[in-house]
């Protein structure tokens, strides 16, 4: 053993190892396969285990996709169901109305009792002791005519129409050129019938002295046989001014009988009052009229202007007569009057030339300059002085009126200078007293208080001249602008002493595309509903009720409509009165309301159930104004389907280019009309439709989107308000001092003036005004931009009302990132609108609008309020 060297040593304890380490890495091998075999598996494990997972994830989505849509489908449903419980509320509440429905069925009434058969019940043995009265008790029968013992009312029944029957021009060789032209604008009227047994009354001109005692006796209809009856019905209308001035009461009387008398010049003893008419000299309204053409007539403001009062007049020859002494006076008070007050200014003329062309009366202020020379101080002229023909009057007999006294007037009302007229109200006769509404017009002054003038004239407040002046300037457009408007005039003065209603106004004709064909409508799928509340129930269409007033409108309107419906009668106006509250729970009266919770009130819930208000149950009318636009139309449209209170939905289709019949418009669950136009115009939007049978109507342009919350809140703020604009963007007009101009303003600010109609809640009335009554000239410089339409709607109602617009909720603008075209996106846009402010604010002689500060939102928006409480609406 010691000689084994230690290399063999070594040798062999390597060999040992490397056996060991061999016998180890087999064995290792072995346990790395096995370890290779468990990951492979645990990795098989894994991946399928993600798989498992992934699965699992997938399914919890879809689940959750369910849950939403079943959760969706629920809310959808609900809404349906809710809808569905306020619907049958809806029916059964119709059902009660129509069991205490107390509404008067109403029928054409009986044949009027004649003339004479009145006649015979009030005194049978009158008209046989007729023959043997002296002529002077006679004359006294016909100076004492009333339109109850002088007008045969069974020629003229309530549903005649006020037949008109004009007689030939005058029997003298030689026609007054007024004559002719009074003659060819009665003869335009809707009033005038051709057949004479048909008629209701008969109208006769006469301007000529030389013949006029004869001409009665050749007029067809006279019943000049028989004495009593002579000039029944008829209307001699005396173009002449001052002809009658030394007319005797026989010569008078016997003359014209019992026809009613229509002339400038009035005595007392002349006159009989609720029978005959006062009118001013035709041909001075034709001086006028030619005076004005093309040109505004003068702007109201400035409200005080250069001259304070103004007065210019030439004494006639002396007579020393008392009246002629206290003229003297009166002179002698306005001069020191004019020295004493320098700083006001006073236009005062007593020693002036003398017009020629006017006719004056004996001790009469004659009129001064010619017509140019009056009119231009005038217009410069807060006030202007009246002095009537007799200032001194008695109880025997004094002058009414003269044809001096009408041109004053007259000339007055149409410069914007306020009349001052120096008389007590019964002792002057206005034209057409019975029709026009001359209070807040006029300021009369006994001639006892002409020391006081200058005092009561200085205390008239800014505020209230500018009414009065504007006033007096609506007297003069809607009655003697012109010979066609004075004509009007004279027609609806005698019509409504008759008290027959006028004539309907025009509806625009609907030329609906579909009555051509039948269109194809497709269904329209709302899956989820944009405010998820119940706003009201769906009814089917009701009309609003029409005509209700057109027997009290003779004796019950306000103002302003009293100057539109003197000559049509409208469906409907939104100046109507409404019932107490206590009354519309009241038996008979409370037909048509639908109170919140049955008169108890409440929030959310019961709050959608019924419309409430002050006015009976009604719908609305969406008016859509479209031009090339099919694809945004008819989403636009899409989106009404289901909305609460709609009764149908009109497009006004501004194109030649009929719509394809290949469109597929969407089934909304009201009627959809088209309507055809005659051309591209804005003014198209504000036609008043025959098909509209409501009288709210929402103007609306193609591409505005509103959510159905906001149209109902929308309506029923207007319900409340509607005789103004409720709309959502709101815009302003500014004032630059440094060019003295009104410009259109479209930034946000906190006050506003206006609304636009592109979205906006209008009363149909007003479509009715804006067509056939605003100024022509308006609709064509909109027609000229293709642009301000909203601006001249805007301007309308507020000078009818004096009222600003209401704005609703927290829009200011809309945008439609989808639409090819858009009208204001021209650059000239915004220019075009800064010069309709300016240019219709001449026409009307100031600017109308008004600013507000405020804008309406429900009840309890942002109230706390309990949790098992709602709001009224969610978001408004």
């Amino acid at each position: 053993m010691e000689n084994v060297k230690s290399s063999d040593f070594e040798s062999i304890y390597n060999n040992k190892v490397y056996q060991e380490i061999e016998i180890l890495n087999g064995h290792n091998n072995d346990q790395i396969e096995e370890l290779e075999k468990i990951k492979l598996s645990v990795n098989k494990e894994l991946l399928s285990l993600e798989k498992q997972r992934k699965h699992l994830l997938a399914e919890i989505v879809n689940l959750n996709g369910n849950l939403d849509y079943l959760k969706t489908s629920y809310d959808v449903e609900n809404n349906k169901v809710e809808n569905m419980k306020l619907n049958l509320k809806s029916l059964y509440v119709q059902l009660e109305d129509m069991k205490k429905n107390n509404q008067p069925s109403l029928s054409y009434p009986l044949k009027i009792l004649s003339h004479q058969l009145v006649n015979e019940i009030q005194d049978s043995d009158f008209i046989n002791s007729f023959a043997d009265m002296t002529p002077t008790t006679r004359l006294s029968v016909f100076k004492h005519c009333s339109m109850s013992t002088c007008f045969d009312y069974s020629r003229c029944s309530l549903f005649s129409q006020f037949p008109v029957f004009i007689y030939n021009s005058s029997f003298s060789s030689t026609i007054s050129s007024s004559q002719l032209n009074l003659k060819k604008y009665l003869l335009l009227s809707n009033h005038i019938t051709f057949k004479p047994k048909e008629a209701c009354v008969f109208i006769h001109l006469i301007d000529n002295s030389d013949i006029f005692d004869d001409e009665l006796l050749f007029l067809s209809h006279w019943h000049h046989t028989n004495e009593l009856h002579c000039g029944l019905n008829h209307v001699i209308v005396n173009l002449q001014t001052n002809s009658s001035s030394n007319r005797t009461f026989s010569y008078h009387f016997s003359l014209f009988k019992k026809s009613i008398i229509v002339q400038s010049f009035f005595k007392k003893s002349l006159f009989r009052k609720g029978f005959d008419f006062v009118i001013p000299p035709i041909n001075e309204l034709i001086l006028l009229q030619q005076y004005d053409e093309n040109k505004f007539l003068p702007m109201m403001v400035p409200v005080k202007r250069k001259y304070l009062l103004t007065f210019s007049g030439a004494l006639t020859q002396n007579d020393g007569s008392k009246n002629m002494d206290l003229y003297k006076k009166i002179i002698t008070v306005l001069s020191d009057m004019q020295q004493k007050f320098q700083r006001d200014g006073f236009s005062f003329d007593f020693e002036c030339r003398v017009d020629e062309k006017v006719s004056h009366i004996h001790n009469e202020m004659l009129i001064c300059g010619n017509q140019f020379e009056r009119l231009t101080i005038l217009e410069q002229s807060t006030f202007s002085l009246i002095l009537i023909g007799d200032l001194i009057t008695n109880e025997v007999d004094f002058t009414l009126s003269t044809s001096t006294l009408q041109i004053r007037l007259l000339e007055s009302l149409r410069s914007g200078a306020i009349p001052i007229i120096l008389a007590a109200e019964n002792d002057v006769e206005l034209p057409f007293a019975n029709l026009i509404y001359w209070s807040g017009s006029i300021l009369w002054l006994s001639v006892a208080r002409i020391t006081e003038l200058h005092y009561v004239i200085r205390s008239v407040v800014d505020e209230d001249i500018l009414e009065m002046r504007s006033r007096g300037r609506r007297i003069y457009e809607t009655y003697f602008s012109s010979i066609n408007r004075f004509t009007d005039s004279l027609l609806a003065a005698v019509r409504t002493r008759v008290q027959i209603p006028p004539l309907v106004s025009k509806d625009e004709n609907s030329y609906n595309y579909f009555d051509d064909y039948k269109p194809i409508f497709k269904p329209v799928t709302i899956e989820t509903s944009e405010t998820d509340e119940v706003l009201g129930p769906f009814e089917s269409p009701v009309k609003s009720q029409l005509y209700q007033r057109n027997f009290t409108s003779f004796f019950y309107m306000h103002s302003y409509e009293k100057l539109i419906n003197d000559f049509h009668l409208y469906p409907n106006v939104p100046f109507k009165s409404h019932l107490s509250m206590d009354a519309q729970y009241s038996a008979g009266s409370a037909y048509g309301y639908r109170p919140i919770g049955n008169g108890l009130g409440g929030s959310g819930d019961e709050f959608k159930e019924s419309l409430g208000g002050n006015f009976p149950k009604e719908q609305f009318t969406i008016v859509i104004l479209t031009y090339e636009r099919e694809t945004v139309l008819l989403a636009a449209v899409a989106k009404f389907k289901n909305l609460p209170y709609l009764n149908k939905v009109i497009i006004v289709w501004n194109n030649n280019k009929p719509p394809s019949r290949d469109l597929k418009w969407p089934d909304i669950g009201v009627k959809i009309e088209v309507m055809r136009t005659v051309h591209n115009s804005l003014n198209n939007r504000f036609l008043p439709y025959s098909s509209i049978v409501t009288e709210a109507v929402l103007s609306i342009d193609d591409d505005v989107h509103l959510r159905h919350d906001e149209i109902v809140f929308a309506f029923r703020v207007w319900r409340q308000n509607r005789d103004q604009l409720v709309g959502f963007p709101g815009r302003y007009v500014s004032y630059y001092k440094d060019i003295n101009k009104f410009m259109y303003n479209s930034n946000y600010t906190c006050e506003m003036s206006m609304v636009l109609t592109g979205a906006a809640f209008i009363h149909k009335f007003y479509m009715y005004i804006y067509s056939n009554i605003m100024s022509p000239i308006i609709r064509d410089k909109v027609d000229e931009f293709l642009n301000c339409e909203d601006i001249a709607m805007n301007f309308l109602v507020s000078h009818i009302t004096r009222k600003p617009p209401i704005k609703v909720t927290s829009r200011w603008t809309f945008k439609c990132l989808d639409c090819p075209n858009t009208l204001y996106a021209d650059e000239s846009h915004f220019a075009e609108r800064h010069q309709c402010i300016q240019f219709f604010t001449k026409v009307y002689g100031y600017l109308p609008l008004l600013t507000t500060q405020y804008r309406a939102d429900s009840i309890l928006f942002k109230t706390r309020i309990p949790h098992n409480k709602q709001k009224c609406f969610k978001f408004i």
